[in-house]
């Protein structure tokens, strides 16, 4: 435990939320309503907002099929760099929160995008790495196959390779 705001609060760690890379987590629905408190910035993949202030929502369940839609909203709610800013920080309980209704579809998404973004990890790297630390990640991933392989794509021809 430690002090923020002059309050006590569970440090995420303690929480038992898979956490994909250092002081990112991924959770659904019922780990924010239980634990907003605890994260510095929490990243919405649903329809609905679920927090005020320091949440970003990316609404990606209508949009799901198109490519090119969904990196429309990647890059208008700059949510990649806006976790990244946040990781970049040097505070030890500075965290973030990816989350969507049940922790396997949305939220796996935007931290595959992360990781190939941050990290240069292929497509199917990015899946696997996120599948070790929550196995029920990416449930009906024929789907984002194409769309990771599609951001993997877009993100070579930026780099000019």
């Amino acid at each position: 435990m430690y002090k923020n705001k002059n309050k006590m609060r569970l440090s995420p760690p303690e929480l038992k939320v898979p956490m994909i890379v250092d002081r990112l987590y991924i959770g659904c629905r019922r780990v924010v309503m239980m634990s907003e408190n605890n994260y510095n910035l929490i990243v919405n993949c649903e329809d609905e907002n679920l927090v005020n202030g320091k949440c970003i929502r990316v609404n990606l369940t209508n949009i799901i099929y198109y490519n090119a839609k969904v990196m429309e909203e990647i890059e208008r709610t700059e949510v990649l760099e806006t976790i990244h800013r946040y990781l970049s920080k040097k505070e030890e309980d500075n965290y973030v929160l990816v989350c969507c209704n049940e922790c396997i579809l949305w939220s796996c998404l935007i931290v595959a995008f992360y990781l190939i973004r941050y990290y240069k990890m292929k497509p199917i790297e990015a899946m696997q790495y996120i599948r070790k630390r929550h196995r029920n990640a990416f449930n009906c991933n024929i789907i984002f196959i194409g769309i990771l392989n599609y951001f993997y794509e877009s993100e070579i021809s930026l780099l000019g390779h």
